[in-house]
């Protein structure tokens, strides 16, 4: 049960958008999509971090970023069109010294109906937690 993902409604720049996510311990889901770069959500015992968003109906992005409270980070982005047919997937890893690291994926311009993000360690080796700042499309 610890690992079972939740499923929550939470709006996403002014929309409910649908999240599954890795479970919590510290923290809410819209701590991740509420531009505060303070608030965050940890997960339980999660490494990588699942957070998969389904849109009500497909948005054109051009980026998405995340934000982590950690200082090295490894991110996959999946994403899906309308149909659920997978439009692209990329894989990130970024450094930083301060403790907190964005990684960010220019799209171009493409109808989104669906983000996929596994969030982690570099390693991705041992079940940890991950804290997630902010989750921003763009």
């Amino acid at each position: 049960m610890r690992r079972q993902p939740v499923v929550e409604s939470v709006p996403i720049d002014g929309e409910r958008a649908k999240v599954l996510h890795s479970r919590f311990d510290i923290g809410r889901t819209q701590n991740m999509f509420d531009g505060d770069d303070f608030t965050l959500a940890r997960t339980l015992e999660a490494d990588p971090a699942l957070v998969q968003i389904s849109f009500t109906r497909a948005r054109a992005l051009r980026r998405i970023t995340v934000k982590a409270a950690s200082a090295d980070i490894r991110v996959r982005l999946s994403v899906f069109r309308e149909g659920n047919t997978r439009l692209l997937v990329r894989s990130a890893a970024a450094h930083s010294a301060r403790g907190s690291t964005t990684v960010e994926f220019a799209l171009g311009s493409v109808p989104v109906r669906e983000v996929k993000l596994e969030v982690g360690d570099q390693d991705w080796s041992r079940p940890g937690h991950i804290h997630i700042r902010e989750i921003t499309f763009g």
